[in-house]
């Protein structure tokens, strides 16, 4: 864990009713950790903190590159019907996400987001872009390019000689 390794470019929306608390990276064995290794598992967490009753909570994360590239995540549920039924003002959660790490070296930002119902009105209750930076040091391959490692390698099959 590096703890200069922090972003410069973290934006957090208003507040409608929650709040985030606490991104960081684990280990599969619960350590804090930034610099990543691809091929390795990890959990992305937070907690999050209410303000006022809501219902339909949905919450989730986001990859993307230094230069804004969104490169994947995860939502608790794709409609605003379907989340949490309802959360009482002074309600804690804690959100994990479990992710095997598939990129190539560099460095990479996670947001936060948490979505619901206020007063009838469904929108975004707290979000966190840049939450977290983390900085993959060692690719799986010596042949991956690129952001996504998908495990290519070359075979040549056919070589001829004059």
């Amino acid at each position: 864990f590096d703890p200069n390794l922090k972003p410069s470019s973290t934006l957090e929306y208003e507040s409608h009713g929650a709040y985030i608390e606490s991104p960081m990276i684990l280990s599969v064995s619960g350590e804090p950790v930034n610099n990543l290794v691809s091929g390795r598992s990890y959990r992305y967490v937070y907690t999050v903190r209410f303000t006022e009753d809501v219902s339909n909570v949905r919450f989730g994360m986001l990859i993307k590159t230094t230069s804004g590239m969104e490169l994947g995540g995860a939502t608790s549920d794709r409609t605003s019907t379907n989340g949490e039924e309802n959360l009482k003002r002074g309600s804690l959660v804690r959100i994990e996400y479990q992710f095997t790490c598939f990129l190539g070296s560099g460095l990479y930002f996670l947001n936060a987001g948490v979505s619901g119902s206020v007063a009838g009105e469904f929108k975004h209750l707290h979000r966190i872009l840049d939450a977290v930076c983390f900085r993959v040091v060692d690719s799986r391959s010596d042949y991956q390019t690129g952001i996504i490692d998908f495990s290519c390698y070359p075979e040549i099959l056919l070589k001829s000689e004059k």
